[in-house]
């Protein structure tokens, strides 16, 4: 999982949003589903990290709601 995260972030960085859209659905709902099954701080964490990246993205495109993306 955390692999999924690490290339999502590496296309943000490289600003390849194409990528970045088709990835991050399957990555936040799968960090999402990680954290609530191990209530573990890191994996909370993570699930913030990712919700960062759709922030990132809903900024890049000025959209005011990020519904669009999850």
């Amino acid at each position: 999982m955390r692999v999924r995260q690490l290339a999502v972030n590496e296309h943000r960085y490289r600003t390849e949003l194409s990528a970045v859209l088709r990835r991050l659905p399957g990555v936040l709902a799968g960090m999402t589903n990680h954290a609530h099954a191990t209530q573990s701080p890191d994996a909370w964490t993570r699930v913030a990290d990712t919700y960062a990246v759709v922030y990132w993205l809903a900024a890049r495109h000025r959209w005011p709601s990020t519904r669009r993306l999850t």
